[in-house]
């Protein structure tokens, strides 16, 4: 049987987790705080609001967007951990929010208020397009809660709580919602935050069934997590992406004067056997990087000066394998990240046309949504499409290369696939 841990106790009404950099991100709607966790259970606030609902999503450009409820905003954290008006919603209680990779939020709302016993009203899903825009995209939606966005960023999945199934739609390049379908009905399974794995799958949480479960298209179970309290939110994170982070509390009801047990809010983690994929993204490596669905070491004696790539007939194994087709991922855009002596990691700017990725590109399928130049020849000097600094790209197979120049101390670090 697997180890269900505790990685954090002693919360709230927990939701929202979201895996970032190599922290944990939940919301605590007890104490209107958004938290981070390590693996290691050392927790720290990373933003106050005072909202219930508070619900998160990390934006393709690295900041956090935050769910203001009762002002009906959605906030957005800077840098400097100051909070600035992201988008403006026109009313109060939003709940979820899920972004896709062109930067259109997905936010959805109940048309009543069950905690003040409003009779009930089917809510709907409205799409904030990167320009600030916002309109309804979906409606009839009997409790719309949690939402995750496919690996191909081409399908929206909404939990309906009240319906107890999983609804799907078609993400049009202009945030348009269509082609509305169930995409699992769970019986008496009742859906709140769910997220996507590699294999196109869903795990969702189970607040009075107290489980988490992994399902199908169809609603087939394909894995199951039993739960000693309600399960509130799911997210894959992890160093590897395999651990499934639930949030989860004692249940009380919605109308009682306190929804959960004070206390019992809890942070567990569980190994699982397929790593996340889709939004809420599963991000790799330290907060700032290009986002990643997956991170491949470069192989050993890679120096951005020209000299001859060690290993690479593994790496082009093990990039191949990361970007098969039943491994889920859509390749948009390929970058580098590069170590420097004096700079630190720093992600390089421009795609990256090299010998490892250029050979996985052509031996896989995968839908590479933005790479246009695979016809490319693989640059063969310098490795990994690096180089030397102060010299220009050199041309690669006669054609001209789109590189870019790094310091020539700087050393390839790992390569970043989102």
């Amino acid at each position: 049987m697997r180890e269900v841990r505790t990685l954090l106790d002693g919360r709230g009404l927990l939701e929202s987790p979201r895996w970032h950099g190599d922290r944990l991100y939940f919301s605590d709607w007890t104490a209107g705080e958004v938290v981070s966790v390590g693996l290691a259970g050392h927790a720290e606030v990373f933003a106050r609001v005072a909202s219930l609902p508070l619900c998160t999503a990390w934006h393709p450009d690295g900041r956090m967007v935050i769910v203001s409820s009762p002002d009906g905003r959605l906030l957005r954290r800077e840098a400097d951990g100051s909070l600035t008006t992201y988008a403006e919603l026109g009313r109060s209680g939003w709940n979820d929010i899920v972004i896709d990779g062109r930067g259109t939020a997905y936010v959805n709302r109940a048309d009543f208020a069950p905690m003040a016993g409003e009779d009930f009203r089917p809510g709907w899903v409205s799409a904030v397009t990167p320009d600030g825009s916002v309109r309804r995209v979906a409606d009839d939606i009997a409790f719309p809660n949690g939402m995750a966005v496919m690996p191909d960023d081409a399908t929206l999945v909404v939990a309906d709580s009240y319906r107890h199934c999983l609804l799907a739609f078609d993400i049009a390049p202009d945030g348009g919602l269509s082609g509305r379908r169930v995409w699992a009905d769970l019986g008496d399974g009742t859906p709140d935050g769910v997220c996507v794995d590699a294999q196109r799958a869903v795990w969702y949480a189970d607040v009075p069934n107290r489980c988490c479960v992994r399902v199908a298209e169809g609603g087939k179970v394909l894995d199951r997590v039993d739960l000693d309290r309600g399960g509130f939110a799911c997210a894959l994170g992890g160093p590897e992406g395999t651990t499934l982070f639930v949030v989860a509390a004692e249940w009380r009801g919605m109308t009682a004067s306190e929804m959960v047990t004070p206390g019992s809010g809890q942070v567990l983690a569980v190994e699982v056997e397929v790593p996340g994929a889709g939004r809420p993204l599963s991000w790799r490596g330290t907060a700032g990087e290009p986002r990643a669905s997956r991170r491949l070491p470069a192989p050993g004696g890679v120096r951005a000066g020209g000299r001859r790539a060690r290993g690479c007939a593994g790496q082009r194994g093990a990039a191949r394998r990361a970007l098969s087709p039943s491994g889920g991922l859509r390749a948009e855009a390929l970058s580098v990240v590069v170590s420097h002596p004096r700079q630190g990691r720093a992600p390089m700017r421009r795609p990256l046309w090299g010998v490892v990725l250029g050979e996985a590109a052509r031996r896989s399928s995968v839908r590479c949504g933005g790479i246009a130049p695979w016809r490319r020849a693989p640059m063969r000097r310098p490795p990994y499409g690096v180089a030397p600094a102060g010299q220009p790209p050199s041309p690669a197979g006669g054609r001209t290369s789109t590189t870019t120049a790094v310091p020539a101390a700087a050393r390839v670090s790992y390569i970043v696939i989102s």
